[in-house]
């Protein structure tokens, strides 16, 4: 009998199996990657929770100094909740690097970690999940529509403090607070080198101050990724969408949430007033006041986020 049980064990598909397991997908450039957390009980759902920009982990961390572990918080809660989640470090990142980076960064484009998300979502249907669905935080979330809008497996789109505007819009602002008040010709400076890049050319001359923010070998992944309007693609998502924004996100404000809602009018819209664009409550908008939810790995998750993106999955 025994014997008969190990063997029934063996059987089951890994979509079934509970736990914490170490994930990888091979490819030409180097190794994806990645964690998936599953539930105690069976289960057919699945999601892949895509990172936001910068060299943010597979845990919601990053070199830069924010250590948020806010990912893997959501990733669990979720497995908690009966839904398998696979979180991963896109490709350059963590334990994701190139093989070769000083050849493969030129030839980087915004599009490849969009078919890195949707190899992801083969692999978890190929492991016998037939639900699947994506939960994209920040820059994450303009990929996960884009994989929604190509892949028909794709069962419904969660956006996390996603932008409403394409990113060349976002940089203009995003800068314009940073240096308008202190610089005003560097502002202008990068402004023409964002208009450059967005027409696919190549900037004349990059300041030393934005060198690091403009290197020569993005080019062209700027140019690419500047050419993805998401208010265009929530318009041509098949599948449902939730719209999730913070009140206190001084990164991706709540307005951009708001945004999305008005471009698809079937897509669900909550704010959480008191969220910043780590996934945790704040007191306030100022950098004192912020520093807890992005230097805090034990600080909790927005209380109702996480209900809110099961009930999401359970009604879809």
């Amino acid at each position: 009998m025994k014997r008969v049980l190990i063997l029934l064990l063996m059987l089951l598909p890994a979509a079934l199996m509970a736990g914490e397991e170490p994930v990888a997908l091979e490819a030409a450039w180097g190794t994806l990657r990645g964690t998936l957390w599953s539930p105690d009980t069976p289960t057919d759902t699945a999601v892949v929770l895509i990172a936001g920009s910068g060299p943010t982990d597979r845990y919601g961390n990053s070199p830069a100094g924010i250590q948020t572990q806010a990912y893997a918080l959501l990733a669990k809660e979720l497995a908690r909740g009966g839904v398998a989640t696979l979180s991963y470090d896109k490709r350059g990142i963590a334990a994701s690097p190139y093989h070769h980076p000083e050849e493969l960064l030129a030839d980087a484009r915004f599009s490849h970690f969009a078919d890195d998300a949707e190899r992801w979502v083969e692999e978890l249907a190929g492991r016998g999940y037939r639900h699947i669905f994506l939960i994209g935080h920040s820059e994450g979330a303009l990929l996960a529509e884009i994989v929604a809008v190509r892949n028909s497996r794709v069962q419904g789109v969660v956006s996390l403090c996603g932008a409403a505007y394409p990113i060349d819009q976002i940089l203009k602002v995003q800068l314009a607070g940073q240096l308008l008040a202190v610089d005003y010709t560097l502002y202008a400076r990068a402004c023409r080198i964002i208009d450059t890049l967005k027409r696919g050319e190549v900037p004349e001359e990059v300041p030393q101050s934005l060198a690091s923010l403009f290197p020569t070998y993005l080019n062209g992944y700027y140019h690419e990724w500047m050419s993805y309007d998401p208010c265009v693609l929530v318009r041509e998502l098949q599948c449902p969408l939730l719209i999730i924004g913070g009140g206190r996100d001084t990164q991706v404000s709540a307005a951009n949430a708001r945004s999305l809602k008005e471009a698809c009018p079937t897509a669900e819209l909550l704010i959480f007033e008191q969220m910043a664009h780590t996934l945790k409550d704040t007191e306030g908008k100022s950098t004192k006041e912020q520093l807890d939810a992005y230097m805090n790995p034990s600080l909790p998750l927005t209380a109702g986020l996480c209900e809110a993106i099961l009930n999401f999955i359970r009604s879809h």
